[in-house]
């Protein structure tokens, strides 16, 4: 049972620790439109991101 523990929580951090496509998406924009490009990326990012969790939770 501690063996599947610790397997999980070894990959569940491995996961959130390699970048996405969000991540991807943020950098590419940061570096061909400057930093006010990628503060719009990742605030539209952020906000869809919401607006999802808020409707999955609406129903």
């Amino acid at each position: 049972m501690i063996t599947a523990v610790v397997a999980f929580a070894g990959v569940a951090m491995l996961i959130n620790v390699t970048p996405g496509l969000d991540t991807l998406l943020v950098l590419r924009t940061s570096v061909s439109d400057g930093r006010r490009g990628g503060l719009a990326a990742a605030l539209g990012i952020i906000t869809g991101c919401l607006a999802w969790g808020w409707r999955r939770r609406s129903g």
